[in-house]
């Protein structure tokens, strides 16, 4: 293998950290750069899942709004992902009020939003240990400025 150096790179607006190698391949030709993501930000990755979460739960509060046969609102506080489901769960009734409807839909926003966090925290840590772990994820789809 070839020298190798941590770079700092942007992806969709997280920021990554990966490693660069330049490979001298057999034939002698050229030098190739490897890359390899290393870890991503976790503060990033936690307002993402934060953003996303709260409109998922404002899409599940006009769900709620407009069946009339889902009489009670649950609102999350804790890990959601795809097969896991670590959280504590508050189930609000149903009220006609109007004021009601307003701190729900707050309430929706704010819990899934905790909830985005707290994924996002776990998923970026986990990432993080397992890119650690097996030396990085190859990046050769990864489309950089100096590639064009």
């Amino acid at each position: 293998m070839g020298d190798s150096e941590v770079t700092v790179i942007w992806i969709t607006g997280l920021q990554v950290f990966a490693t660069v190698e330049l490979v001298e391949p057999s034939d002698g030709k050229r030098k190739i750069h490897v890359m390899r993501i290393i870890a991503v930000r976790v503060r990033p990755v936690c307002i993402a899942f934060s953003f996303l979460y709260s409109l998922v739960g404002l899409l599940g509060f006009i769900q709620y709004c407009f069946l009339e046969q889902m009489q009670y609102f649950t609102l999350p506080f804790g890990i959601i992902a795809p097969f896991v489901n670590y959280t504590f769960n508050l189930k609000i009734p149903r009220s006609t009020t109007a004021s009601a409807i307003v701190i729900y839909a707050i309430s929706a926003m704010f819990a899934y939003a905790v909830s985005g966090c707290i994924t996002g925290f776990i998923g970026a840590y986990l990432f993080n240990f397992i890119t650690g772990k097996i030396g990085g994820i190859d990046a050769k789809f990864v489309k950089t400025v100096g590639d064009e």
